[in-house]
């Protein structure tokens, strides 16, 4: 039961990372937004990464769940990554939600 814990912490962990690049990837793609609308939401809920994006986030923090009720929580939680990972903004690329950082 512990190696399919621990097996469980790093496909969490694998998970919300590859859900935070697909996220960042998807809003990358779509065309330049000043402002969060329905229109840009829908266009998101669209786009296929974004969507094995999502999956990936509930695949992770089903992973999480399994880990933290099986590990020890000194074990897993140190591991085990946020559920809805968010990629930081930068001066050069927008951040997840469209809007460009301030120089």
């Amino acid at each position: 039961m512990v190696n399919l814990a621990l097996l469980a912490v790093g496909a969490a962990a694998i998970c919300s990372g590859g859900a935070a690049v697909l996220q960042a990837s998807a809003v990358r793609r779509l065309p330049t937004a000043s402002a969060v609308n329905a229109r840009f939401v829908v266009r998101l809920a669209r786009s296929p990464r974004y969507l094995m994006a999502l999956a990936l986030v509930v695949a992770g923090f089903g992973s999480s769940i399994l880990a933290l009720r099986s590990l020890p929580l000194s074990w897993s939680r140190p591991v085990v990554p946020r559920a809805s990972p968010s990629p930081p903004c930068s001066r050069s690329s927008p951040c997840a939600f469209g809007c460009a950082a301030t120089r």
